[in-house]
């Protein structure tokens, strides 16, 4: 049996995969747990790394920090938690590694500035906490995966 997570994370790559297709991409999903791409994008001989998170409740999204490697990755963030889902859609949130960085180094600096103000320790899942109003600027932000296909070199 899965854990709600785990259904959670593939809802999000299936729902995901889904759009590209409608949008007409070429897109593949990757199957695994420890994996480090959820979806692959072709177009000719290109391809890019789409990094899906989703969630099923209101917590928030926990995104790895984003490293070197996945400078070129962009992440979509599914978001199905709705008093009325399935009947409302999904909506996506996609954003590219260097804006993901942004609000993370955002979010650095305001715990930061708490910590000086009341003098508490904050975790690594503090910093990594993305929230739906960090993301309202990249809500259906699809283009961003052609702009991005345009930009990676042949592969």
């Amino acid at each position: 049996m899965l854990s709600k997570k785990d259904r959670s994370s593939l809802a999000g790559e299936f729902y995901t995969l889904a759009e590209l297709y409608k949008r007409g991409y070429n897109a593949f999903i990757t199957l695994g747990k420890a994996k480090q791409i959820d979806i692959i994008v072709r177009s000719g001989n290109k391809s890019l790394a789409v990094e899906v998170k989703c969630r099923i409740s209101n917590a928030q999204f926990l995104p790895k920090p984003v490293s070197e490697s996945d400078i070129n990755k962009i992440w979509c963030f599914v978001d199905l938690y709705s008093k009325k889902f399935p009947e409302n859609p999904p909506k996506f949130y996609l954003i590219s590694a260097n804006d993901l960085r942004k609000i993370n180094e955002e979010r650095r600096k305001k715990l930061e500035e708490r910590k000086r103000e009341t003098n508490r320790e904050y975790s690594e899942f503090d910093l990594q906490d993305v929230k739906i109003s960090d993301l309202k600027l990249f809500h259906d932000n699809w283009g961003l995966i052609k702009a991005k296909l345009d930009d990676v070199s042949a592969t």
